[in-house]
Protein backbone atom coordinates (compact mmCIF):
# COMPACT_ATOMS: atom_id res chain seq x y z
CA UNK A 1 0.00 0.00 0.00
CA UNK A 2 2.83 2.36 0.94
CA UNK A 3 4.54 1.71 -2.39
CA UNK A 4 1.32 2.55 -4.27
CA UNK A 5 0.83 5.81 -2.39
CA UNK A 6 4.45 6.75 -2.97
CA UNK A 7 4.03 6.12 -6.71
CA UNK A 8 0.99 8.39 -6.80
CA UNK A 9 2.93 11.15 -5.08
CA UNK A 10 5.91 10.85 -7.43
CA UNK A 11 3.66 11.06 -10.53
CA UNK A 12 1.76 14.04 -9.16
CA UNK A 13 -1.46 12.08 -8.99
CA UNK A 14 -3.40 12.14 -5.76
CA UNK A 15 -5.89 9.60 -4.46
CA UNK A 16 -8.56 12.20 -5.11
CA UNK A 17 -7.54 12.39 -8.80
CA UNK A 18 -7.74 8.66 -9.14
CA UNK A 19 -11.21 8.55 -7.67
CA UNK A 20 -12.50 11.69 -9.29
CA UNK A 21 -12.48 13.78 -6.03
CA UNK A 22 -10.32 16.75 -4.84
CA UNK A 23 -7.65 16.45 -2.12
CA UNK A 24 -4.63 18.56 -1.22
CA UNK A 25 -1.22 17.24 -2.44
CA UNK A 26 0.31 17.95 0.96
CA UNK A 27 -2.12 15.55 2.66
CA UNK A 28 -1.25 12.83 0.17
CA UNK A 29 2.48 13.32 0.74
CA UNK A 30 1.95 13.09 4.51
CA UNK A 31 -0.05 9.87 4.15
CA UNK A 32 2.63 8.34 1.93
CA UNK A 33 5.47 9.21 4.30
CA UNK A 34 3.57 7.76 7.23
CA UNK A 35 2.86 4.51 5.35
CA UNK A 36 6.50 4.06 4.35
CA UNK A 37 7.58 4.69 7.95
CA UNK A 38 5.09 2.12 9.28
CA UNK A 39 6.27 -0.50 6.76
CA UNK A 40 9.91 -0.05 7.73
CA UNK A 41 9.01 -0.25 11.40
CA UNK A 42 7.05 -3.46 10.84
CA UNK A 43 9.99 -5.09 9.03
CA UNK A 44 12.50 -4.26 11.76
CA UNK A 45 10.35 -4.55 14.91
CA UNK A 46 10.95 -7.35 17.43
CA UNK A 47 7.92 -9.71 17.62
CA UNK A 48 5.78 -9.12 20.68
CA UNK A 49 4.09 -11.70 22.86
CA UNK A 50 0.92 -11.35 20.78
CA UNK A 51 2.73 -12.48 17.65
CA UNK A 52 4.74 -15.28 19.28
CA UNK A 53 2.21 -17.94 18.28
CA UNK A 54 2.54 -16.86 14.62
CA UNK A 55 6.34 -17.27 14.48
CA UNK A 56 7.98 -20.27 12.88
CA UNK A 57 9.39 -22.88 15.35
CA UNK A 58 12.99 -21.85 14.57
CA UNK A 59 12.25 -18.17 15.15
CA UNK A 60 10.46 -18.92 18.44
CA UNK A 61 13.34 -21.09 19.68
CA UNK A 62 15.92 -18.43 18.78
CA UNK A 63 13.91 -15.76 20.59
CA UNK A 64 13.56 -17.96 23.71
CA UNK A 65 17.29 -18.74 23.79
CA UNK A 66 18.16 -15.07 23.45
CA UNK A 67 15.79 -14.15 26.29
CA UNK A 68 17.23 -16.90 28.53
CA UNK A 69 20.80 -15.75 27.91
CA UNK A 70 19.89 -12.12 28.69
CA UNK A 71 18.14 -13.21 31.90
CA UNK A 72 21.13 -15.29 32.98
CA UNK A 73 23.53 -12.43 32.31
CA UNK A 74 21.34 -10.03 34.27
CA UNK A 75 21.10 -12.34 37.30
CA UNK A 76 24.87 -12.88 37.53
CA UNK A 77 24.49 -16.70 37.55
CA UNK A 78 26.25 -17.59 34.33
CA UNK A 79 27.31 -20.96 35.81
CA UNK A 80 23.68 -22.10 35.76
CA UNK A 81 23.69 -21.79 31.98
CA UNK A 82 27.27 -22.57 30.96
CA UNK A 83 28.17 -26.21 30.33
CA UNK A 84 31.19 -27.88 31.93
CA UNK A 85 32.74 -31.19 30.92
CA UNK A 86 32.71 -33.97 33.53
CA UNK A 87 36.35 -35.05 33.79
CA UNK A 88 35.81 -37.76 36.40
CA UNK A 89 32.95 -39.50 38.21
CA UNK A 90 34.15 -40.10 41.79
CA UNK A 91 31.06 -42.02 42.92
CA UNK A 92 27.27 -41.80 42.75
CA UNK A 93 27.03 -38.30 44.27
CA UNK A 94 30.37 -36.59 43.52
CA UNK A 95 31.98 -35.61 40.21
CA UNK A 96 34.81 -33.42 38.96
CA UNK A 97 34.32 -30.84 36.18
CA UNK A 98 36.62 -28.61 34.11
CA UNK A 99 35.84 -25.46 36.10
CA UNK A 100 38.66 -23.30 37.52
CA UNK A 101 41.20 -25.89 36.42
CA UNK A 102 39.22 -28.78 37.97
CA UNK A 103 36.58 -28.59 40.70
CA UNK A 104 34.93 -31.36 42.75
CA UNK A 105 31.13 -31.04 42.84
CA UNK A 106 28.97 -32.67 45.54
CA UNK A 107 25.41 -33.01 44.23
CA UNK A 108 22.83 -31.36 46.50
CA UNK A 109 20.03 -33.49 47.94
CA UNK A 110 21.25 -37.06 47.34
CA UNK A 111 23.48 -39.59 49.11
CA UNK A 112 24.71 -42.63 47.18
CA UNK A 113 26.19 -45.76 48.83
CA UNK A 114 29.95 -45.57 49.42
CA UNK A 115 32.28 -47.17 46.89
CA UNK A 116 35.60 -45.27 47.24
CA UNK A 117 35.62 -44.05 50.87
CA UNK A 118 39.12 -44.47 52.36
CA UNK A 119 37.79 -45.56 55.77
CA UNK A 120 34.71 -47.57 54.83
CA UNK A 121 34.16 -50.77 52.85
CA UNK A 122 32.16 -50.76 49.66
CA UNK A 123 28.49 -50.50 50.63
CA UNK A 124 25.65 -52.44 49.08
CA UNK A 125 24.61 -50.71 45.85
CA UNK A 126 27.73 -48.49 45.78
CA UNK A 127 29.29 -50.03 42.68
CA UNK A 128 25.96 -49.96 40.81
CA UNK A 129 25.43 -46.30 41.72
CA UNK A 130 28.93 -45.35 40.56
CA UNK A 131 28.48 -47.22 37.28
CA UNK A 132 25.11 -45.52 36.66
CA UNK A 133 26.70 -42.13 37.29
CA UNK A 134 29.59 -42.90 34.93
CA UNK A 135 27.17 -43.99 32.21
CA UNK A 136 25.22 -40.72 32.43
CA UNK A 137 28.05 -38.25 33.08
CA UNK A 138 31.51 -39.42 32.01
CA UNK A 139 32.86 -37.02 29.39
CA UNK A 140 29.49 -35.25 29.11
CA UNK A 141 28.93 -31.50 29.29
CA UNK A 142 26.59 -30.52 32.12
CA UNK A 143 25.21 -27.38 33.75
CA UNK A 144 25.76 -26.56 37.43
CA UNK A 145 22.80 -25.02 39.25
CA UNK A 146 23.52 -23.49 42.64
CA UNK A 147 20.91 -23.24 45.42
CA UNK A 148 20.69 -19.96 47.38
CA UNK A 149 19.41 -21.87 50.43
CA UNK A 150 22.64 -23.89 50.65
CA UNK A 151 26.31 -23.03 51.17
CA UNK A 152 28.42 -22.69 48.03
CA UNK A 153 31.01 -25.22 49.33
CA UNK A 154 31.11 -28.01 51.92
CA UNK A 155 33.76 -28.66 54.58
CA UNK A 156 35.86 -30.57 52.02
CA UNK A 157 35.89 -27.45 49.76
CA UNK A 158 33.67 -29.17 47.16
CA UNK A 159 31.15 -27.09 45.24
CA UNK A 160 27.53 -27.79 46.21
CA UNK A 161 25.23 -27.76 43.17
CA UNK A 162 22.58 -29.58 41.19
CA UNK A 163 23.81 -31.18 37.95
CA UNK A 164 21.64 -30.77 34.87
CA UNK A 165 22.20 -33.03 31.83
CA UNK A 166 21.12 -31.38 28.56
CA UNK A 167 18.31 -33.42 27.03
CA UNK A 168 17.88 -35.63 30.14
CA UNK A 169 17.27 -33.30 33.07
CA UNK A 170 18.20 -33.33 36.75
CA UNK A 171 20.90 -35.94 37.44
CA UNK A 172 20.15 -36.11 41.18
CA UNK A 173 16.44 -36.74 40.61
CA UNK A 174 17.23 -39.47 38.04
CA UNK A 175 19.49 -41.24 40.57
CA UNK A 176 16.69 -41.12 43.16
CA UNK A 177 14.09 -42.39 40.67
CA UNK A 178 16.29 -45.40 39.83
CA UNK A 179 17.01 -46.22 43.47
CA UNK A 180 20.75 -45.53 43.20
CA UNK A 181 20.66 -42.93 46.00
CA UNK A 182 18.53 -41.72 48.88
CA UNK A 183 17.33 -38.20 49.58
CA UNK A 184 19.72 -36.26 51.83
CA UNK A 185 19.14 -32.96 53.64
CA UNK A 186 22.30 -31.65 55.31
CA UNK A 187 21.46 -28.58 57.40
CA UNK A 188 18.58 -26.66 55.84
CA UNK A 189 15.81 -27.65 53.39
CA UNK A 190 16.85 -27.10 49.78
CA UNK A 191 14.71 -25.86 46.89
CA UNK A 192 14.17 -29.26 45.21
CA UNK A 193 13.56 -31.19 48.43
CA UNK A 194 9.87 -31.97 47.78
CA UNK A 195 10.54 -33.31 44.25
CA UNK A 196 13.52 -35.37 45.46
CA UNK A 197 11.56 -36.93 48.31
CA UNK A 198 8.74 -37.84 45.94
CA UNK A 199 11.26 -39.51 43.60
CA UNK A 200 12.71 -41.51 46.50
CA UNK A 201 9.24 -42.67 47.63
CA UNK A 202 8.49 -43.84 44.09
CA UNK A 203 11.71 -45.89 43.91
CA UNK A 204 11.20 -47.31 47.40
CA UNK A 205 7.63 -48.41 46.66
CA UNK A 206 8.84 -50.12 43.47
CA UNK A 207 11.83 -51.81 45.20
CA UNK A 208 14.27 -50.25 42.74
CA UNK A 209 18.03 -50.21 43.24
CA UNK A 210 19.14 -50.22 46.87
CA UNK A 211 15.53 -50.43 48.06
CA UNK A 212 15.12 -53.86 46.48
CA UNK A 213 18.64 -55.19 47.12
CA UNK A 214 19.94 -53.78 50.38
CA UNK A 215 17.05 -53.15 52.78
CA UNK A 216 15.94 -56.67 53.75
CA UNK A 217 16.45 -57.19 57.45
CA UNK A 218 16.51 -60.74 58.92
CA UNK A 219 13.62 -61.42 61.17
CA UNK A 220 13.85 -63.75 64.16
CA UNK A 221 10.87 -65.07 66.08
CA UNK A 222 10.88 -63.91 69.70
CA UNK A 223 11.83 -66.67 72.09
CA UNK A 224 9.05 -67.43 74.54
CA UNK A 225 10.15 -68.95 77.84
CA UNK A 226 7.79 -71.62 79.23
CA UNK A 227 5.64 -70.56 82.15
CA UNK A 228 7.11 -71.67 85.46
CA UNK A 229 5.29 -74.50 87.18
CA UNK A 230 5.35 -75.34 90.87
CA UNK A 231 7.23 -78.58 91.48
CA UNK A 232 5.62 -81.12 93.87
CA UNK A 233 7.32 -81.56 97.23
CA UNK A 234 9.96 -84.29 97.22
CA UNK A 235 11.24 -86.52 100.00
CA UNK A 236 14.98 -86.07 100.57
CA UNK A 237 16.98 -89.09 99.38
CA UNK A 238 19.04 -91.01 101.93
CA UNK A 239 22.73 -90.26 102.05
CA UNK A 240 24.71 -92.63 99.80
CA UNK A 241 27.11 -95.17 101.28
CA UNK A 242 30.80 -94.26 101.05
CA UNK A 243 32.37 -95.49 97.85
CA UNK A 244 35.28 -97.92 98.04
CA UNK A 245 38.74 -96.56 97.34
CA UNK A 246 39.53 -96.77 93.64
CA UNK A 247 42.10 -99.24 92.44
CA UNK A 248 45.32 -97.72 91.20
CA UNK A 249 45.23 -96.97 87.49
CA UNK A 250 48.18 -97.26 85.10
CA UNK A 251 49.68 -94.01 83.95
CA UNK A 252 48.11 -92.88 80.69
CA UNK A 253 50.25 -93.01 77.60
CA UNK A 254 50.56 -89.53 76.10
CA UNK A 255 48.69 -89.15 72.84
CA UNK A 256 50.61 -88.09 69.75
CA UNK A 257 50.26 -84.47 68.77
CA UNK A 258 47.55 -83.84 66.17
CA UNK A 259 48.78 -83.12 62.66
CA UNK A 260 49.25 -79.48 61.78
CA UNK A 261 46.32 -77.91 59.93
CA UNK A 262 46.82 -77.46 56.21
CA UNK A 263 48.29 -74.17 55.16
CA UNK A 264 45.74 -71.59 53.99
CA UNK A 265 45.52 -71.06 50.25
CA UNK A 266 47.97 -68.54 48.88
CA UNK A 267 46.62 -65.00 48.50
CA UNK A 268 46.33 -64.38 44.78
CA UNK A 269 45.66 -60.88 43.49
CA UNK A 270 42.73 -60.61 41.05
CA UNK A 271 44.83 -58.45 38.76
CA UNK A 272 47.49 -55.73 38.51
CA UNK A 273 47.11 -52.88 40.98
CA UNK A 274 44.73 -54.67 43.39
CA UNK A 275 45.77 -54.91 47.03
CA UNK A 276 44.37 -55.55 50.52
CA UNK A 277 44.53 -53.89 53.92
CA UNK A 278 47.09 -56.52 54.98
CA UNK A 279 49.31 -55.91 51.93
CA UNK A 280 49.05 -52.12 52.16
CA UNK A 281 48.67 -51.23 55.87
CA UNK A 282 48.08 -47.64 56.90
CA UNK A 283 46.69 -46.46 53.53
CA UNK A 284 44.21 -43.58 54.07
CA UNK A 285 43.59 -42.32 50.55
CA UNK A 286 40.63 -43.02 48.27
CA UNK A 287 40.15 -46.54 47.00
CA UNK A 288 38.03 -48.43 44.51
CA UNK A 289 36.56 -51.74 45.64
CA UNK A 290 36.92 -54.85 43.47
CA UNK A 291 33.71 -55.14 41.37
CA UNK A 292 33.34 -58.82 42.18
CA UNK A 293 33.28 -58.25 45.94
CA UNK A 294 35.36 -60.37 48.30
CA UNK A 295 37.53 -63.25 47.03
CA UNK A 296 37.88 -66.11 49.54
CA UNK A 297 36.74 -63.70 52.24
CA UNK A 298 39.37 -61.06 51.36
CA UNK A 299 38.36 -57.50 50.41
CA UNK A 300 40.48 -56.31 47.44
CA UNK A 301 40.79 -52.65 46.49
CA UNK A 302 42.80 -50.38 44.26
CA UNK A 303 44.17 -46.95 45.38
CA UNK A 304 42.79 -44.06 43.29
CA UNK A 305 43.08 -40.30 43.31
CA UNK A 306 40.47 -38.47 45.41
Amino acid sequence: MAAGILALVLTGCTPGDASGGDSAPSAVASDAAEAVSDLAAAETATPTSDSTSKQSPSASTSSSQSTAKKAAAGSGQASTRRLYRVTRVVDGDTVRVDLNGGEAVRIIGIDAPESVHPDKPVECGGLAASEAARTMLSGKRVALVFDPTQARRDRYDRLLAYVEIPGKGDFGKIMLQKGHAQEYTFAAPYQRQAAYRAAERQARSSDLGVWGQCTQQPTTAPSTAPAPTSAPPTTPAPAPAPAPAPAPQPKPVPKPAPPAPPAPPAVVSPGPGWTTDALTPGYTGCRQGYPGGKINGIYWWKPIAC
